[in-house]
């Protein structure tokens, strides 16, 4: 099917749809443009929005020097490698970090909404969900944390 549907969306995009038929040549069903870009919006959107939320923790996590970091990631900053999302749970979890973080929410609250997300982006990572959006809920909290991140992140590109 997905092979088939790759060598329409020539069709589709000239005409905005294509007629879709079954085996005995019988039509089934039409598919517009609409519908692949209503697809395409449900299966990327978690993924641009977690891109940008890791962006934006690394960026207010930036100013932490390898030793001001909680001992069990200390590793991953100093091979120059990305956190991960249960990493910046240690960082916002250590006191130190957090005072230093010095952000204007509860901190046990940022604890559970990254291990929502944390939970949300490793399930998407080992394909856990058939499309990424079936899991509203996990995609909504995420979109929440990220919107909380804005507000601390002052970032003047966005």
């Amino acid at each position: 099917m997905g092979q088939e549907l790759f060598r329409q969306l020539d069709r589709i995009q000239e005409s905005g749809f294509t007629v879709i038929v079954d085996g005995e040549n019988t039509v089934i069903g039409i598919l517009t443009s609409t519908d692949l870009a209503g697809q395409l919006k449900q299966r990327v959107e978690p993924f641009i929005v977690l891109e940008e939320l890791e962006r934006r923790l690394r960026r207010l996590t930036a100013a932490f020097s390898v030793e001001e970091l909680p001992r069990d990631i200390r590793k991953t900053r100093q091979k120059g490698k990305h956190l991960s999302l249960g990493q910046y749970h240690s960082i916002v979890a250590d006191p130190e970090c957090w005072e230093k973080l010095d952000w204007p929410f509860d901190q046990q609250d940022i604890l559970a909404r990254l291990k929502v997300v944390s939970k949300y982006r490793n399930d998407l990572a080992h394909w856990a969900v058939d499309a990424p959006s079936e899991d509203a809920e996990a995609l909504d909290a995420t979109a929440r944390l990220l919107k909380l991140l804005k507000v601390v992140d002052r970032d003047p590109s966005g």
